[in-house]
């Protein structure tokens, strides 16, 4: 069964989420906003794994597990995870804190266009953060996309 617009979803704690509007998506699933029965904003990002071998879906479903937890300023912090393995026959899916504003690549785009170029300065306070929330994450799991780009 797909997850989509209106559908509702078991959360954190059983808390019953709505699934809003489609977000954005990309390789490796959707992402929709949510809202938790009691008016909390959330993102919903769902997993595709038809494709994928068992060892590689094992993989993901432990990673989803283990980054529910990792709290940094740093971090979209993930307050749920579904394993997919349930009764209800939705795929695998986060519910994580919904976080307005513009992606990285969205500014590194806006800048581009603008003729902007980031100061040293910017970019080393850029990189500080991001390497800042990787170690957090890393202190409980290996991220899948870093693991991949950083196999020989």
């Amino acid at each position: 069964m797909d997850i989509r617009p209106g559908t509702r979803l078991d959360g954190p704690g059983g808390q019953s989420i709505t699934v809003g509007p489609l977000l954005g998506q990309g390789g490796f699933g959707q992402v929709f906003a949510g809202e938790m029965a009691d008016g909390t904003p959330v993102a919903i990002k769902t997993m595709l794994t038809g494709a994928l071998s068992s060892g590689e879906l094992e993989a993901l479903q432990n990673e989803g597990r283990l980054a529910v937890g990792i709290d940094h300023p740093h971090v979209v912090r993930v307050l749920h995870f579904d394993d997919g393995l349930g009764g209800a026959g939705f795929p695998p899916f986060l519910v994580m804190e919904r976080v307005n504003g513009e992606t990285l690549a969205d500014v590194i785009e806006r800048r581009r266009l603008a003729g902007d170029r980031f100061s040293e300065t910017e970019l080393r306070d850029l990189f500080a953060a991001i390497a800042d929330g990787m170690e957090a994450v890393n202190a409980r799991l290996v991220h899948r996309d870093l693991a991949k780009q950083c196999a020989p």
